[in-house]
């Protein structure tokens, strides 16, 4: 029921199912925000990656925290997230594929 509640609240924040790669990282964000405050903070990042199947040791997540976290205020907004995943959306795949992809790409440094 938690899971539910939580897919609910994330495509409900994300503006609905998503149909482009920034609908499904955008969804992504809602579903890491656990607390549902419209932030993320390094729990919830760590957590987030976690549960998308991405172990991250935690002085690791750590650094990747603090490269989204733009403003530096501890928390990662959806803009923050946003802007740091733009630039690596690539073509020819599902949203959530691209979007997993992205994440791995521009948060982690997965090359790929």
């Amino acid at each position: 029921m938690r899971v539910t509640k939580q897919l609910s609240y994330a495509e409900e924040q994300a503006g609905g199912r998503p149909k482009t790669p920034m609908d499904a990282a955008r969804r992504a964000f809602y579903l890491m925000d656990r607390n549902k405050d419209g932030f993320v903070s390094p729990r919830e990042l760590r957590i987030g990656l976690y549960s998308f199947g991405m172990f991250a040791p935690t002085g690791f997540s750590d650094k990747v925290f603090k490269k989204v976290d733009r403003d530096g205020d501890g928390l990662i907004d959806a803009k923050e997230f946003e802007k740091t995943l733009q630039s690596s959306v690539g073509p020819n795949q599902s949203a959530e594929e691209a979007a997993t992809n992205t994440i791995k790409r521009s948060i982690l440094g997965v090359q790929m």
